[in-house]
């Protein structure tokens, strides 16, 4: 994952060492099924599965990426700030298959 561009999900990504579970764990926790469950465009699935599949022991990453979900939870307006607009398609399609709204699931 170690590119030049900043990150919510890998941070200090030329320190940090990240490792690709397998095919067969991945499949074997059924990260593959709840992936299908999150949505059927196979373009999402990669996306997602790129990002699940990339562990890391770091648990300064562990830190940081609460941090950014606790900023998220507390302040909507980031949320919709940077959402593209690819991701509030998605967060729409979300909403729709568990039966909320979007403004609850973006807390607009």
């Amino acid at each position: 994952m170690k590119n030049n561009k900043l990150s919510l999900l890998f941070p200090d990504q030329e320190r940090v060492e990240y490792r690709m579970i397998s095919e067969e764990t991945w499949h074997d926790l059924g990260l593959d099924a709840l992936n299908e469950k999150l949505t059927a465009v196979p373009q999402k699935q990669m996306m997602i599965a790129q990002v699940m599949r990339s562990l890391t022991a770091d648990p300064a990453v562990t830190a940081f990426r609460c941090g950014v979900f606790e900023d998220m939870l507390r302040h909507p307006e980031i949320r919709v700030k940077i959402a593209p607009p690819e991701g509030k398609s998605f967060a729409r399609e979300i909403a729709v298959k568990y039966g909320v709204t979007y403004d609850a699931l973006v807390g607009g």
